[in-house]
């Protein structure tokens, strides 16, 4: 539950009451208040074949969470403005698997977090997380994927291993006039 400042909390039992008048509040790094709270998950709904040695666009196609309608084209485009934290991972499905796997958010087209990576004989996932802020307006983020294999390169559809999500924690004024405040 959540307890306003100043409040009290009361227990209740067969034991008899237990009252807690003292705590300290928890700041969660989230869009709250007047503001719009965002929130977006994107994934894959089938396995995607691609190219060795080239970065290639995560043709995302589900949106297991999207509370601003922003997502559309396998892109994340928020209405409101304001610094998002970012989150995204590549995990290959390569055969034989690949030496080489690295996941990059690109923000307008442009790498603005590149994963981690390591060349060994199995380089299986990659993953990134950022703050960016995006205008509320024309950016957006796509989430891009490298893989090298010397077999049939591919990217695998698990939602819990290839997927890019973002969550607005401190915003500014939307285009549509949505403030995207911030406990912060």
């Amino acid at each position: 539950y959540i307890v306003p400042a100043g409040s009290f909390y009361e227990f209740s039992g067969l034991a008899g009451d237990i009252r807690i008048d003292f705590w300290n509040e928890a700041r969660m790094p989230m869009a709250v208040g007047a503001g719009k709270p965002v929130a977006f998950r994107g994934e894959l709904s089938a396995g995607q074949t691609v190219i060795t040695n080239t970065w290639t666009k995560v043709n995302l196609d589900i949106a297991s969470i999207d509370t601003d309608s922003a997502f559309a084209d396998g892109k994340f485009q928020p209405s409101v403005a304001g610094y998002y934290q970012v989150n995204a991972t590549v995990t290959d499905n390569s055969l034989p698997i690949s030496t080489r796997t690295i996941s990059a958010i690109h923000k307008n087209g442009v790498v603005v977090s590149l994963g981690s990576t390591s060349e060994t004989a199995k380089s299986y996932r990659s993953s990134t997380s950022d703050v960016i802020y995006l205008n509320g307006t024309t950016d957006y983020l796509e989430l891009k994927g490298w893989v090298t294999s010397t077999g049939t390169c591919a990217i695998n559809e698990r939602s819990d291993v290839t997927f890019l999500s973002a969550v607005l924690v401190s915003g500014a004024q939307g285009e549509k006039g949505d403030a995207g405040d911030s406990m912060w």
